[in-house]
């Protein structure tokens, strides 16, 4: 009988589940007391994925978001120095030219 190999071996690193903003995690005072909530699938995961693709890291900004504090790169051709204008600032700049 020919054994089988282990396709995949272990995964590295953490787990996604970790660091999305769909999971929810319940500890107890033990360390095998945890329910594992996904609200994205609407339902309680039996382990941690390695792989989601319905994973959303809470930590990265949205294109809209990072829009909105982005410092603006402004070219002024009267003669006026040219450079970064943070976003609170903008509608001067905008109304001075």
């Amino acid at each position: 009988m020919k054994e089988k190999g282990v396709q995949g071996g272990t995964p590295i690193g953490t787990p996604l589940c970790r660091s999305c903003v769909h999971a929810s995690y319940i500890r107890g005072a033990s360390l095998c007391d945890v329910i594992l909530i996904c609200t994205k699938f609407d339902r309680e995961m039996q382990f941690e994925a390695y792989e989601c693709k319905g994973h959303y890291d809470g930590k990265a900004r949205s294109l809209y978001a990072m829009e909105e504090v982005a410092w603006r790169l402004n070219v002024d051709m009267r003669g006026r120095p040219v450079g970064f204008t943070p976003p609170e600032q903008e509608e001067e700049w905008d109304s001075s030219i």
